[in-house]
């Protein structure tokens, strides 16, 4: 049986960082130091789903801990000496304890107390000490940028407003530019803190002005679509299985640069994210949680889109019971 600390507290407000573009120059060179430390580049395969389209997927959740959180969580350790802290609702912290694993270093995350068991297990079983908050505090550590209430002492590394991280996320989209004759014409991304979108549409933007940007949250949790589309914030909230992307409200730190960066937002329904993931595993055998699910579920539903689509596939967490679950429903 795993053992969680838990806390009530608040945390303490700093001063907030404003990330920037990273350039594909950025991108390259945290591709050198991730290729040094080994991290392996995922494949992007033709999609067997959507009839006509032109589906490409960027299979993140082939990643060695099962998302994209291993790159832009690679790219900060590499700078950063001592223990470390981070805030997540799981992939960053699976990212972020692997690293510190490897390291020799102390690694403690900051998760919702609603966080999935399978994400808590793995993060256990990397050594992490697992520290449970009420969803408005770990939020509060999120938009504050401080977690040193939990850890005192620690580098804390945010899972979205870190420069590094943001690099290290950028590199998917170099990936994508190689993998590729031409740049794609859209590329639909889950949306969570922002740091995956921002990353990858920096080098896509930066090489293809014209390739169109989808960000894609849960309909329970689209904080950044609602805000996007009624100017008003926060968006209604409901916990799901989607626990990888989506939230009440966008970061404010992240906003400026996504905002400029994403050229149309989505909100996907649960069941359509359910039946993507069904046919995920069913035409190409691949286990993905909700979120990683998000991006494809959007490009099916989208007539409007055509030409080269790719939908990055930004993980595979999922609880073993909750997926039988999503499997066995018609």
């Amino acid at each position: 049986k795993l053992q969680f600390l838990y806390f009530i507290g608040g945390g303490v407000e700093t001063p907030m960082t404003a990330p920037r573009r990273p350039t594909t120059e950025e991108a390259k060179a945290a591709q050198h130091v991730l290729k040094e430390m080994g991290i392996q580049r995922n494949p992007l395969v033709r999609c067997q789903i959507g009839g006509e389209k032109q589906i490409w997927l960027k299979l993140e959740c082939l990643s060695e801990v099962g998302s994209f959180k291993v790159k832009g969580s690679g790219y900060a350790m590499a700078g950063v000496t001592g223990d470390v802290v981070t805030c997540s609702a799981g992939n960053m912290g699976q990212g972020v304890a692997w690293h510190a694993k490897k390291a020799g270093r102390k690694c403690i995350v900051v998760v919702p107390e609603a966080a999935p068991e399978a994400k808590l297990r793995a993060m256990d079983e990397l050594g992490a000490v697992v520290v449970k908050v009420p969803y408005e505090k770990w939020w509060s550590v999120m938009q504050t940028e401080d977690a040193s209430e939990y850890a005192p002492g620690h580098t804390f590394i945010h899972p979205c407003t870190s420069q590094a991280v943001l690099t290290g996320n950028a590199t998917i989209g170099l990936e994508i530019l190689e993998d590729l004759p031409n740049p794609p014409d859209h590329i639909y991304i889950p949306f969570g803190g922002g740091s995956l979108c921002s990353g990858i549409a920096s080098v896509l933007k930066e090489a293809s002005p014209n390739t169109i940007v989808h960000s894609v949250e849960p309909e329970t949790a689209a904080g950044f679509h609602f805000k996007q589309t009624t100017g008003n914030s926060p968006a209604p909230y409901t916990p799901s299985f989607i626990d990888g992307c989506g939230s009440k409200a966008p970061l404010e730190s992240m906003y400026p640069l996504t905002s400029t960066l994403v050229d149309r937002t989505h909100s996907v329904s649960l069941q359509d994210v359910k039946a993507t993931m069904r046919d995920l595993f069913r035409k190409h055998h691949i286990v993905t949680e909700g979120a990683g699910a998000c991006s494809l579920a959007a490009a099916l539903n989208d007539p409007s889109v055509t030409g080269t689509i790719v939908c990055v596939i930004s993980g595979g967490c999922i609880t073993p019971s909750t997926f039988c679950e999503i499997m066995l429903e018609q």
